[in-house]
């Protein structure tokens, strides 16, 4: 009898886990929680999806349709690409905002938030680190280049800071000659030279000691000083005299080659440093491909802007570099003794 009711118990048992292996079988499978149902959208993912929206001012002295303008743009994009339309940035072009030094005070202040600028940002903030913006202190642009990303640049960086400026990156614009209403191949023209200069003192002695009268003025103004022969000359790369249109009023090219023109990319410290970490990392990335992509369209469209400035009527001609170093070497000696006692000559030298 046991044995019996043992081999009916286990028949029992195996009919009810046949029953319900039968009944799990029929049901429909059942997607994981996590996912959602077939033919559904889910919600916006990623670093963005937490994210405030931010608004920010973005200025430059440089025209609409320049290689910067362009870079900025490309910014703008990429910005609001990564950012699912989140981060939005107002563009002001063409000195809309003020001056290169005019967007230095606004960003210290909190009234612009990021700008493309001159250095003179350097010698403003940081005078000890002038020399990032004298002209024939460096053997080539990318000796240049090299000293500004080195620890002496570092330095500067940090002294920018301290204005309430983070300068993120550069932007190349190539070397900056001599545009004029009248002919100069050498220092010996100078004397007869009304140049228009950035407010660098640095820069201003150097075309001082060999003979030019130096008139500091803002890139924007540049063009109606040419043209009311306020001045008759000033210093630009081919791409700030095609955005301008100095060749319109000022038919003659000295290549001078004195200086390699960098552009500071830079956003207010105390905003960046306020934005979450996501923001951040996207800022960083957008600046550094925007950057890029503005010295890349700068260095493809030097040649054709030179070929359509020759077509309309402007001449260009070599210059005597060796002279003009010669002239402006005690104004270097002056400035390492006085200002820029961070660094000498032979350590920026010793940089490859």
């Amino acid at each position: 009898m046991k044995a019996k009711r043992l081999t009916a118990l286990i028949l029992a048992l195996q009919l009810l886990l046949s029953l319900a292996a039968c009944q799990s079988a029929a049901k429909p499978s059942q997607a994981p929680a996590s996912q959602p149902p077939a033919g559904s959208s889910a919600p916006a993912a990623g670093p963005a999806a937490e994210l405030e929206e931010v608004t920010i001012k973005f200025a430059t002295t440089y025209a609409q349709g320049s290689s910067v303008a362009k870079a900025m743009e490309r910014f703008k994009e990429t910005m609001a690409e990564k950012s699912g339309g989140k981060f939005k940035v107002e563009l002001y072009t063409d000195g809309a905002l003020g001056s290169d030094g005019d967007l230095g005070e606004l960003m210290e202040i909190g009234d612009v938030d990021m700008a493309v600028t001159g250095i003179v940002l350097i010698p403003t903030y940081a005078p000890a680190y002038s020399f990032f913006d004298a002209p024939f202190l460096y053997r080539d642009k990318d000796h240049y280049i090299a000293v500004l990303e080195s620890k002496i640049g570092d330095g500067a960086r940090e002294e920018l800071k301290k204005a309430n400026i983070r300068q993120m990156d550069i932007i190349e614009i190539g070397y900056r000659c001599v545009i004029s209403t009248i002919p100069v191949h050498s220092v010996a023209d100078f004397p007869s030279l009304t140049i228009r200069m950035p407010s660098s003192a640095p820069y201003l002695e150097s075309f001082a000691a060999a003979g030019a009268t130096t008139a500091p003025m803002a890139m924007s103004e540049v063009f109606t000083a040419l043209q009311t022969s306020a001045v008759n000359s000033t210093t630009a790369t081919v791409e700030q005299m095609n955005t301008f249109k100095f060749y319109e009023v000022a038919k003659y090219v000295a290549n001078t080659n004195h200086f390699y023109t960098t552009l500071l990319w830079s956003m207010r410290e105390d905003l960046y440093q306020g934005l979450p970490d996501a923001y951040k990392a996207m800022i960083d990335e957008a600046v550094e491909e925007a950057a890029d992509y503005g010295t890349e369209l700068n260095k493809a469209s030097e040649a054709q802007m030179i070929s359509d400035m020759k077509a309309a009527g402007v001449t260009f001609s070599d210059f005597d570099l060796k002279a003009f170093q010669e002239k402006s070497a005690p104004v270097r000696e002056k400035f390492f003794q006085s200002t820029w006692t961070v660094t000498t000559q032979e350590e920026i030298d010793s940089i490859q």
